[in-house]
């Protein structure tokens, strides 16, 4: 198959797929919410972070397209990689019962955090000015 016949495909089954759609569903697909909508409280001592009817309200109801990860994901602590499989492959559960199985997103910033082979764990990547900022509060702090 040429490029051109692929590209043509791939373009008739989205159209074929927003047909289908309802407003709701494309304004919803349109939609990211950050993890704090679908977690629950205190999260970060959790085994599973996430509240079970927050994500399928989030992603049945309303039909949400992305969540991102933010510094409550879980509450800005460093989590094992496989806490991180069980909360995305929850996602990916949830989004397979959807009308359409439309799998969500969930994105993690790459700017604020590093997977170490390692440890496999996710730690939040300083930033430069955190870096510069860090010592000073640690100064001021034994001072």
């Amino acid at each position: 198959m040429s490029a051109k016949e692929t590209n043509d495909n791939v373009e008739a089954q989205v159209q074929a797929l927003l047909a289908q759609m309802s407003l709701e569903e494309k304004v919803g697909q349109m939609t990211q919410i950050d993890f704090s909508v679908v977690s629950v409280v205190n999260g970060e001592v959790a085994d599973n972070p996430i509240d079970q009817a927050k994500l399928e309200d989030a992603i049945l109801n309303r039909h949400i397209g992305s969540i991102l990860n933010t510094p409550t994901t879980p509450n800005n602590q460093t989590q094992p990689i496989e806490k991180w499989r069980r909360m995305t492959q929850a996602i990916r559960d949830v989004a397979a019962k959807s009308r359409l199985k439309i799998p969500v997103l969930y994105g993690i910033d790459r700017f604020m955090v590093q997977l170490t082979p390692k440890t496999q764990c996710c730690f939040r990547k300083p930033s430069a000015w955190r870096r510069r900022l860090i010592p000073i509060w640690l100064s001021r702090k034994a001072k």
